[in-house]
């Protein structure tokens, strides 16, 4: 059973705490506990860069941040307890370098606790994501979770429900239906305040008389409502009730005592006049693919690359600004062979006209962002990236070189890279000497490289070769470099300063101990030779202007935008609509191995 949340920047300040009931400690009083009995939780776990996010590298504090904390490996430094039957968890996120911490209770009794035991990282994570995408952000920065700490107090819980985790409920439609932006509760009270404002002012009725007034048009509103309800016009339940209301407005004539209805032009002043449509489409690819080895050959081609396993995850976002009671939007989708089989889709979607295909989309939006389907699909082995990699190994005369070389294909949709990185990971060949990587790392002597930076992780004998935030396509880089030994170095200087030693000791003592100590000494720094080769290659990028399984929308047509007055539609010319897509393409890990 989960307690209590908080959300705290990098140096453990507090921005935001949960506490849904009178029983949770506020997080001064936790991080004193923390301290106390978790003191690991307070430390820095690693500054690896790998796991840095490039766009706000500049701006992330590298004493203050922890990059692996949900790795297996360092679970202590994510979990602690601070009581008998309390335990603490922390996440971060790299995206909007803040800090999130549950407090929850291990003796519950609940069904929910015991079946449906879901990782606090995951649950922590999952309203991390959240949070940027009802705000619609790329980075929640402290002012903004400050500056919306109701609506995130909400949020928090609509996602947990008497302690326990909604686990059928976290997603984006839900809260959003839940939980209105904060614009619609400004709105709804700024337009009551200025109705109350201009009625007193202008006719500067007594108080029965306003309530009469204020009772006779509600009734006249209703009464519309009714007509309209009566001639067969309905409007869909997950349409905003903004045009509505618009609509049921009526403008009070005190001289002529008559109303005029704005119901037919209502919908003309939803959104400033703004009648357009966007679609975002975005992808996520991971992808796994080896090699085995061949030791004839040095020079390879990605042709001889297999495929392990490989997925894109696809979500498309939808923002509706449409005029109009119930414009009808059809999408007409180029999926390019790929099979989306069962895509969850949002309620909006009509499933009658939703064709075995999967190529023609038919809905109603609402009002504002939602996601209007998700996908998976299977990677076909002729498309995985607009870029293509390729390494070699036991290059040189002493075979002890690698190169590594990539291939930015051109595209006129694609006009630049984004962030690319690649890992370099090297392994001894030779499966005995694995016990003395860590204690003997390796040294990558760089030769040549025609773009970006290298940096090494010396103790986790694995590099990283960084590009410019952005690179054009088109273009085709190498790296080649060398692998030293540190050892082989470190042995030689040890055996120097033991012949020197020796040597001391033999002009002091004149005896023949001095060779001993010599022998014993050249045993503990025993020479190991290992080889070590570029065992695994992955690449990490993002693009815009073209998907990566290739999946286009060939047409967007929307219909029925006729305002209604009492059922019967109007003459008012309806601006045309404007309709954008925009294509996002991550790709989180392609891995390339040598088995």
């Amino acid at each position: 059973m989960y307690i209590s949340f908080y959300i705290t920047d990098s140096r453990n300040g507090l921005i935001f705490q949960y506490l849904p009931s009178t029983d949770a400690p506020s997080f001064t009083n936790l991080w004193t506990r923390i301290k106390s009995t978790c003191p690991q939780l307070t430390k820095i776990q690693s500054n690896d860069p790998l796991y840095r996010n490039s766009n706000n590298s500049s701006n992330n504090d590298g004493d203050d941040n922890d990059y692996t904390i949900c790795s297996p490996t360092n679970k202590s430094a994510t979990h602690g307890l601070v009581g008998k039957d309390l335990e603490v968890f922390k996440y971060f996120s790299r995206v909007n370098n803040i800090y999130y911490w549950s407090l929850r209770s291990l003796n519950s009794d609940s069904v929910a606790s015991q079946e449906l035991n879901i990782e606090p990282h995951v649950i922590m994570a999952e309203i991390d994501r959240m949070l940027l995408d009802y705000f619609d952000k790329d980075k929640m920065t402290i002012k903004k979770i400050v500056n919306n700490y109701d609506q995130i107090t909400l949020i928090f819980n609509c996602c947990i429900n008497g302690g326990e985790p909604m686990t059928g409920g976290m997603y984006m439609n839900r809260v959003k239906n839940i939980v209105p932006m904060k614009s619609d509760f400004s709105k709804v009270i700024n337009s009551t305040a200025y109705t109350i404002q201009n009625v007193v002012a202008k006719h500067q009725y007594p108080i029965n008389s306003f309530m009469e007034h204020t009772e006779d048009r509600m009734f006249r509103s209703n009464s519309k409502q009714l007509n309209r309800l009566n001639t067969g016009v309905e409007v869909v339940p997950w349409r905003s009730n903004k045009s509505l209301n618009n609509s049921n407005r009526t403008s009070y004539n005190s001289n002529s005592g008559s109303s005029n209805s704005n119901i037919g032009m209502s919908n003309f002043a939803n959104n400033d006049n703004r009648n357009e449509l966007y679609l975002d489409i975005k992808e996520t690819m991971c992808l796994v693919m080896e090699r085995s080895m061949n030791k004839k050959r040095r020079s390879r081609d990605s042709r001889q690359f297999k495929t392990v396993n490989g997925r894109i995850t696809g979500i498309v976002d939808c923002r509706s600004y449409l005029i109009g009671e119930a414009p009808l939007v059809t999408i007409d989708l180029n999926n390019h062979g790929y099979d989306l089989g069962f895509p969850s889709l949002h309620r909006c979607v009509e499933l009658d006209q939703f064709d075995s295909q999967n190529t023609n989309i038919s809905f109603i939006p609402p009002n504002g962002k939602f996601q209007l389907m998700e996908y998976n699909l299977d990677i076909q082995k002729e498309r995985y990236g607009i870029i293509s990699l390729d390494y070699s190994n036991n290059l040189g005369i002493e075979e002890d070189e690698f190169e590594v070389t990539i291939n930015i294909g051109s595209s006129r949709r694609i006009s630049e890279i984004h962030d690319l990185c690649i890992e370099l990971q090297f392994k001894a060949n030779d499966n005995t000497t694995n016990m003395y990587e860590e204690a003997y790392p390796i040294k990558i002597r760089i030769l040549r490289s025609t773009h970006g930076r290298f940096s090494q992780i010396v103790s986790q004998n694995r590099g990283i070769w960084e590009f410019d935030p952005k690179i054009s396509t088109g273009t085709i880089a190498i790296l080649r470099g060398c692998i030293e030994n540190q050892n082989e170095e470190d042995t030689d200087k040890n055996r120097n300063n033991n012949n020197n030693n020796n040597n001391n000791n033999n002009n002091n003592d004149g005896d023949g101990d001095g060779n001993d100590s010599s022998i014993s000494n050249c045993k503990k720094v025993k020479k190991i030779k290992s080889k070590y080769t570029l065992n695994r290659v992955i690449l990490r990028y993002r693009h815009e202007g073209e998907s990566l399984s290739g999946i286009t929308v060939n047409r967007i047509k929307v219909e029925n935008q006729l305002s209604s007055s009492n059922g019967v539609h109007s003459n008012n010319k309806v601006p045309t609509p404007f309709k954008g897509v925009k294509y996002l393409s991550y790709v989180k890990n392609i891995e390339m191995r040598t088995c």
